[in-house]
């Protein structure tokens, strides 16, 4: 795929975001979609200064079998956060475009250093020492394709892993570094009448092994990682519908929970 092609690629992608409209037909810019996952994260790094604000984060697509279903993928996906979708919980949210019209509850840690290039793997220590707290998260993904299940991985890759509002929570409780966080009850509720429930070890088998992937895979594709950027893990339980003017909860328990209105 020539270079030039990703920023093609991704001005559409970009054009169709913030317009908030849908590619109904893969096949009319299927001479210029990635191949693969590296030129699907080719893509996605165009974001990068497409974005007027920049980036504040990392989330982890498709970290359980029901994501996976739910976007059609084989496995889990890198995609970047935004700035400007960066919701204030304390505030009312308000809905931008959305097909999906679902929530997702996810445990987001803060990052304490830089990803280290030079490293070739990220152990189990390497990952916990490059913590420096853990947050609540509430994503509202979506997609710019109209058929996103078929589109493939390396069209969800440059699709921003579905990435589109992400609503940052409050710290949770630093007891966590105490808890197995894969046995960690999580729960997400529509106006307290529906519910999902799931644990920690629902993303990748828990939210500390899935942060190791994902910082292995930002080695393995030379991906940049900052302090201070937010790196959510993925849904720990089925994603649940919701509507505009709904109210959703997000629990973890005795680490804590938070709630968003929508408008």
């Amino acid at each position: 795929m020539k270079s030039n092609n990703y920023l093609k690629f991704a001005n559409i992608i970009w054009n169709h975001w913030n317009k908030g409209i849908l590619i109904s037909d893969i096949n009319s810019i299927s001479s210029i979609a990635p191949k693969s996952r590296l030129e699907g994260y080719e893509i996605q790094r165009c974001f990068y200064n497409l974005s007027p604000r920049g980036i504040f984060g990392w989330k982890i697509a498709a970290s359980n079998k029901a994501g996976q279903n739910h976007i059609g993928a084989k496995g889990p996906l890198v995609g970047v956060l935004l700035e400007e979708k960066k919701m204030n919980y304390m505030e009312s949210i308000k809905l931008f475009p959305n097909q999906m019209l679902v929530a997702e509850a996810e445990f987001t840690f803060k990052i304490k250093y830089d990803l280290d290039p030079s490293k070739s793997h990220y152990s189990k220590d390497d990952t916990i020492s490059i913590i420096d707290s853990l947050y609540g998260g509430i994503e509202l993904p979506d997609s710019r394709f109209l058929n996103f299940t078929q589109v493939g991985e390396a069209n969800l890759i440059a699709d921003n892993a579905c990435a589109n509002q992400f609503i940052l929570g409050p710290k949770l409780s630093d007891n966590w570094i105490n808890k197995n966080l894969s046995d960690q009850k999580v729960s997400i509720s529509v106006n307290e009448k529906t519910y999902e429930h799931g644990f920690g070890k629902n993303v990748l088998g828990g939210p500390l092994i899935a942060l190791q992937w994902f910082l292995n895979e930002l080695l393995e594709f030379k991906i940049p990682l900052k302090k201070g950027h937010f790196v959510a893990t993925g849904t720990c339980t089925k994603p649940i519908p919701f509507k505009k003017s709904d109210v959703i909860t997000a629990n973890f328990s005795d680490l804590g929970n938070f709630q968003i209105k929508l408008i």
